[in-house]
């Protein structure tokens, strides 16, 4: 069968990380999720013609969407919908039921797995997949094939004679090294980049799926399984396989890639071993690292660690359930600068109990540690988080989540947890962590002579350039957690 799947264009984005035109300077990454897919669907059935449209990469709009569907004539679409993004994934179903009523939809993420009795209710949809769809997938598509009963499948939403249909448990892999590689090969890989990157050609790596802390913030569509990770040899195998298409930099994009540091250490042995020549770097917790770990990290090639800070009060991090304190955190920064690893904070203000001056706190909390960049940005309740449950049950806000999920549109307001100050006051403030962090001269001189390439300067250039300019835009700076 011809299968295309799509990343949608981000037209109507409700909650970004940060404005379209600072994100695109910041970093585009591979669509992971979908490159699993397609590798399992050609697992499952070599003959399966497979395409798979990442349109935020490629920089598509719906026309181009409407192009390529009329040109490769799929059997069965699917599409990636979070919830920041279901406008746009909502508009690609019903621009494939405009085009053909007869190609089959299907539609998996977060949201659907959050909102699937919402989302379904909303047309153009043939097919939800719950949960990890590796497995789940490959089956519908065999049995729609088939023309077999996809009632028999587990973990399917659907609609039956204008009745709901849920066949089952969300998809989940148990053991994840039984998974294919990601099929990059049907990527143009010129066409990501990080502005913290080091090399040319980059991609991002999974070695763990889940994360056993209990952040409130933190959505786990999971929440009652375990942790689970792939074994050192899997990995370094994917490593060799990306050398092999001349990518030269990974970038591990776990909620947590150091939970179990011996498996860390086993991972930067056989790095060094097999001799790769390859730079990285990983998302990991303060309170998961040792100096040894950290050491073998930096000698196979470990350049840059993402810490989730979060907020610079023991109270704060008391408060979201962080599970570490404030000297974990100087220590874990002041291991890094020990060995030559460069450190990322992630911050977020207006935190549940947060005033004023705890946010100044945080401020000189990044600038203490020593941190060589910092990523500020308003916290949001996401919906299923215990965060979100906490606001609705205290009054701060109702269910609007599941509002929007009921009737998405672009024109929704997302609402922050206003507890002390409006959505006008946090952007505010917002602006003045990022001015106080990058434009003191410590941190600019820091950066400047950190550049090692013209293409490290080209892109930390394009990307500055787009801080400076990031007010002219109108469009807020927000955190998505999702």
């Amino acid at each position: 069968m011809k299968i295309l799947l799509v990343i949608p264009p981000y037209k109507n984005t409700i909650v970004m990380e940060a404005p379209n035109e600072i994100f695109e300077e910041f970093g585009t990454y591979p669509p992971l999720g979908l490159l699993y897919l397609a590798a399992s669907l050609r697992k499952d059935n070599p003959k399966h013609e497979i395409k798979v449209l990442d349109c935020d990469a490629y920089k598509l709009d719906f026309s181009d969407v409407e192009n390529v569907i009329k040109e490769f004539k799929p059997d069965i679409v699917g599409v990636t919908a979070f919830t920041p993004t279901i406008c746009d994934a909502l508009l690609v179903v019903k621009l494939v039921k405009k085009i053909d009523p007869r190609i089959v939809t299907v539609m998996g993420g977060h949201h659907t797995d959050m909102y699937y009795k919402e989302t379904i209710n909303l047309g153009n949809i043939d097919y939800i997949v719950l949960g990890e769809g590796e497995e789940i997938l490959p089956k519908l598509v065999s049995f729609i094939e088939k023309g077999e009963d996809v009632s028999k499948i587990s973990g399917l939403v659907f609609k039956k004679d204008g009745e709901l249909v849920i066949t089952g448990e969300p998809g989940y892999i148990k053991n994840l090294d039984d998974l294919p590689m990601p099929a990059r090969d049907l990527m143009n890989l010129n066409k990501f980049q990080c502005v913290l990157g080091r090399e040319k050609l980059i991609t991002t790596m999974m070695s763990s799926r889940g994360c056993p802390y209990r952040c409130t913030f933190c959505y786990k569509p999971l929440k009652t399984r375990s942790w689970r990770f792939r074994s050192a040899e899997n990995i370094v195998a994917e490593i060799e396989q990306c050398c092999s298409l001349g990518i030269k930099e990974i970038f591990f994009f776990d909620d947590n890639f150091s939970v179990d540091i011996k498996r860390v250490e086993k991972i930067c042995d056989l790095i060094i071993e097999k001799g790769l020549d390859i730079t990285w770097s990983y998302r990991g917790r303060v309170n998961t690292i040792s100096y040894e770990m950290l050491q073998k990290c930096k000698k196979s090639g470990c350049h840059r660690i993402h810490f989730g800070v979060e907020t610079g009060t023991d109270e704060g991090l008391r408060r979201i359930k962080k599970d570490t304190t404030t000297d974990v955190i100087r220590n874990a920064f002041k291991l890094c600068k020990k060995v030559g690893i460069t450190t990322v904070g992630n911050f977020m203000i207006g935190l549940p109990g947060e005033k004023k001056e705890d946010m100044f706190k945080t401020i000189e909390f990044a600038k203490s540690i020593g941190t060589d960049y910092a990523e500020f940005a308003i916290l949001t309740p996401f919906p299923k988080t215990e965060l979100y449950d906490e606001g609705i049950k205290r009054g701060i806000f109702d269910d609007f989540w599941l509002g929007f999920a009921k009737n998405p549109t672009p024109d929704f307001k997302l609402k922050v947890w206003n507890e002390y100050y409006s959505r006008e006051e946090l952007f505010k403030l917002l602006e003045e962590c990022l001015r106080k962090f990058y434009f003191d001269p410590r941190t600019m001189t820091k950066i400047l002579f950190s550049i090692r390439s013209f293409k490290e300067m080209s892109t930390k250039i394009r990307a500055g350039m787009a801080l400076l300019n990031y007010k002219k835009m109108n469009v807020p700076l927000i955190s998505s957690n999702t």
